[in-house]
């Protein structure tokens, strides 16, 4: 089980597992399908990694995420304005 959070986010979105995050495979895509970061093998410690969007344009993305096992979880990612005012 994944849990992704804040969503709408400004600038990063935590990815939380249940169980230690190992062997992910990262991919965000733009809602017209163009891979924009693709991130292979990394290993992460504990139960939780921050993903860095801040760079983005403010706009809805495709976030994919597959395990060692190869699976699988896609989830709208929803970026949001400056957090500055």
């Amino acid at each position: 089980l994944l849990i992704l959070y804040p969503n709408p986010t400004v600038d990063a979105v935590k990815i939380r597992s249940e169980n230690c995050i190992k062997g992910l495979k990262i991919r965000l895509y733009t809602m017209l399908g163009q891979e924009i970061y693709d991130n292979w093998g990394t290993y992460y410690k504990g139960n939780e990694l921050v993903f860095d969007i801040s760079r983005l344009a403010t706009a809805q993305y495709i976030l994919q995420i597959y395990n060692e096992r190869n699976q699988k979880v896609g989830r709208r990612v929803i970026k949001g304005g400056s957090a500055k005012n």
